[in-house]
């Protein structure tokens, strides 16, 4: 599955389905490195970097890299909820996100 497939067809919806939660959509041609998608849930600002896959998630080229790095500055630095979600791990974030 691609990623703007995985995005559209299980993300979105998904996201759509919880009241109260806030987000965008990044467009494919901004700024490299940002997460896909931002937004806010109660409160708590999130972002997600969407993959096709695990193995692509956990290449280490520099656009990955540098996407971890967004991640990780935002969790660390802005208390901010970071994902990496791929389809292998969607039900497990999905969890996450909710419990926030």
């Amino acid at each position: 599955m691609k990623e703007n497939e995985f995005r559209d067809r299980r993300v979105v919806p998904f996201l759509k389905s919880i009241k109260g939660l806030k987000y965008f959509i990044k467009e494919a041609v901004s700024i490299r490195s940002i997460p896909d998608i931002i937004g806010c849930y109660k409160g708590k600002f999130f972002a997600l970097e969407l993959k096709r896959s695990l193995k692509e998630a956990n290449k280490k080229t520099g656009r990955i890299v540098a996407q971890k790095y967004w991640l990780e500055t935002w969790r660390v630095e802005a208390d901010a909820k970071t994902f990496l979600v791929s389809p292998e791990n969607f039900e497990e974030f999905k969890s996450l996100l909710v419990d926030i």
